[in-house]
C-alpha cells in the first residue's frame, strides 16, 4: 500500500507547473542526449527546437504548434526508488507539427528533379540530327477512331 500526496501544483499559488507534448512526428535524427528550446509567443503559439545528432541536415529539428489548457487533467508521479506517489495538476497541452524549410519536402525536390530532366531534354547538342517527327508516338488507342 503507498500513500498518495498531492503535489505543488495543487497549491493556491503554485511555484510548479507541469505540461504535456504532443509531436506529431519525431526524427530519428534528433539527438536526445542535448536541450533543446521551447518558446511560447504571442496568441499560446508555441515553437519548440531540438538538436539534430552532428552531420545531420538540417543541424536542428523545428517544431511548430498552440498551447491549450488543461482544467481537470492529472499526471501520477511515482518514485520507485523511495516508494513515493505524487498527484500533480496539468497545466498545458502543447501539439506541435514538425515545419520543414521552404523548398525542402520531397515532392519540391522531385518537382525541381523533373524541371530540369526536362530542361535537359530539350537541349540538343549541335551536331546531332533530329530525326523526322513520326506520325503517331504513342500506340493506337481505341479513341484514334472517332471522327472529331
Amino acid at each position: 500500500e503507498r500513500v498518495l500526496k498531492l503535489g505543488e501544483s495543487f497549491e493556491k499559488q503554485p511555484r510548479c507547473a507541469f505540461h504535456t507534448v504532443r509531436y506529431d512526428f519525431k526524427p530519428a535524427s534528433i539527438d536526445t542526449s542535448c536541450e533543446g528550446d521551447l518558446e511560447v509567443g504571442k496568441g499560446e503559439q508555441v515553437t519548440i527546437t531540438l538538436p539534430n545528432i552532428e552531420g545531420s541536415t538540417p543541424p536542428v529539428t523545428v517544431f511548430k504548434g498552440s498551447k491549450k489548457p488543461y482544467l481537470k487533467e492529472c499526471i501520477l508521479i511515482i518514485n520507485h526508488d523511495t516508494g513515493e506517489c505524487r498527484l500533480e495538476k496539468l497545466s498545458s497541452n502543447i501539439t506541435v507539427k514538425k515545419t520543414r524549410a521552404e523548398g525542402s519536402s520531397k515532392v519540391q525536390s522531385r518537382i525541381e528533379q523533373q524541371q530540369q530532366q526536362m530542361r535537359n531534354a530539350t537541349k540538343i547538342p549541335n551536331n546531332v540530327k533530329n530525326s523526322p517527327p513520326k506520325e503517331k508516338m504513342f500506340p493506337s488507342s481505341p479513341m484514334d477512331d472517332i471522327e472529331r
